[in-house]
């Protein structure tokens, strides 16, 4: 009988929800769901995502045998260290006490995990990632209400790595993977099939959104409405025919601008630190999908 795993994508904007059925010898992407979650003020952020997610498991009558559930990258830390061996089992037994220095809170007060990056018999270089305890709670919490209890809490951004090593065959050299959403874009550099960086801005349609309504003085949902059926990233040299059409994709590639500031800022540190140039970019997210944006992208950074 084939094992049922679901993946739980809690975001901003909505909740999404992909189905795996897994046997002895394979595995099988048979569903995928998604559902907006709606704010209103007499609810908690929480409990509206909560109503959400159940929802989703009502409407489908979703059932699974383990699930996993994406931890947001706004509320996760992560840091690179290096250290003068490459012993796993001396990079356990140092990473809680190392990180400590960086941290400016108690160290009891956070959950710590970490991947090797790369490693040699006498250097590594290693990825923590931490979050406070009270974020992880309340995210538990939420899920324990629609009686979710999962397996695994992963952290967007570096789960992007086995996606991509599912899905495709990676580049030799290094490559970005940038997910642009709601409320955040996330950047998540590989090398291979190896994990190299990864980083959150809080850059995204969102904030394409509002600025939209500030530069046409409309309200925020007329505002997500031009977005999605005017807007676009401006190319050098296109027409646009009319004041709100320019407006919109003013406001756009004003936003465009600021984020491909933290993007090559992002990719200048990468090289930095490792002495490799990123490659190429692959886009995903909702944002992702404005037209044009990958055209832009290219043309200012570059890159394929």
């Amino acid at each position: 009988m084939p094992h049922r795993i679901v993946g739980i994508d809690v975001g901003s904007y909505s909740v999404k929800v992909a189905v795996i059925e897994r046997s002895f010898k394979s595995f099988a992407f048979v569903e995928f769901y998604e559902r907006r979650v709606q704010y209103n003020d007499l609810l908690s952020p929480e409990e509206s995502l909560g109503i959400a997610i159940q929802g989703l498991i009502d409407d489908h009558s979703l059932s699974w045998d383990v699930a996993s559930v994406g931890f947001p990258a706004g509320r996760v830390t992560s840091r690179l260290l290096t250290f003068p061996f490459g012993s796993s089992k001396k990079i356990d037994q140092t990473v809680r006490f190392e990180i400590e220095t960086y941290i400016p809170f108690n160290v009891d007060d956070i959950v710590i995990d970490y991947t090797v990056v790369w490693s040699t018999r006498d250097s590594s270089r290693v990825m923590v990632v931490y979050v406070q305890k009270k974020d992880l709670v309340k995210e538990l919490t939420t899920l324990e209400s629609v009686g979710v209890d999962p397996r695994f809490i992963c952290v967007e951004g570096v789960d992007q790595v086995n996606l991509v090593n599912l899905g495709m065959v990676p580049p030799e050299g290094a490559y970005a993977i940038v997910d642009i959403g709601h409320e955040k874009s996330t950047i998540t550099i590989c090398r291979g099939k190896n994990l190299g960086y990864v980083r959150a801005i809080s850059i995204a349609g969102k904030v394409i959104t509002g600025t939209i309504a500030k530069r046409l003085n409309v309200p925020f949902e007329e505002a997500e409405r031009m977005k999605v059926e005017m807007g676009r990233v401006q190319i050098g040299g296109e027409e646009v025919v009319d004041d709100i059409t320019r407006n919109v994709t003013e406001a756009i590639r004003e936003t465009m601008n600021e984020l491909l500031l933290h993007l090559r800022q992002t990719f200048f540190s990468f090289h930095d630190t490792e002495g490799v140039h990123v490659e190429g970019i692959y886009l995903c997210g909702g944002t992702s999908r404005l037209p044009g944006l990958d055209r832009y992208l290219s043309d200012m950074l570059k890159l394929n």
